[in-house]
């Protein structure tokens, strides 16, 4: 029996291209906070939990701080480039998508739109995945401690492998590097 497959709406694809950034800025404001401010995972005594309002500062704000040479973090030029593209393409996204194909002689099309958040949502998912990643590598410096918590492993491991099949990342070198 074949299945037929209908075309997602439009605008369902923008839905799931602002979702798609949703998770990406909350994976980016836990790795930017965390992981990448406290970069020895050993030192679990130093860290502190985030609170709601961690979630609150615009991720270029958050980008800012961490590209400062005073804040001791060391990103690579691809990853600031990579992030900075999709955190504009997000703002686009969610404050300006009805200008995407605009011209003088056009208006632009669901068509165009759909495109545009397609990317986006691409785009959001394999930074996600990426930071994701970069996390688990974090935490697999200190396997001693991951064994006080049984089955973190293999839970942290299933969530990658379940994102990764999400956003079907064929080859590791189509993401985004983390330092």
């Amino acid at each position: 029996m074949s299945q037929n497959l209908q075309p997602i709406d439009p605008y369902k694809k923008i839905g799931l291209a602002v979702y798609a950034c949703q998770i990406y800025e909350a994976a980016f404001v836990f790795v930017a906070k965390v992981v990448l401010r406290n970069p020895n995972p050993g030192d679990f005594e130093k860290l502190r939990p985030l609170d709601g309002e961690a979630f609150k500062q615009p991720t270029k704000a958050i980008l800012k701080e961490l590209v400062d040479p005073a804040s001791g973090v060391t990103l690579t030029q691809e990853f600031i480039s990579e992030l900075s593209k999709l955190v504009e393409d997000r703002h686009t996204l969610v404050h300006r998508l009805f200008l995407i194909g605009f011209s003088a002689e056009q208006k632009p099309s669901p068509g165009d739109m759909a495109k545009f958040a397609d990317s986006v949502m691409r785009s959001a998912f394999r930074m996600t995945f990426s930071l994701i990643k970069h996390w688990v590598d974090w935490l697999q410096r200190t396997p001693e401690r991951l064994a006080n918590y049984e089955g973190a492993d293999a839970a942290i491991r299933r969530a990658v492998d379940e994102l990764g099949g999400l956003i079907k990342v064929a080859d590791s070198s189509d993401l985004p590097a983390v330092p």
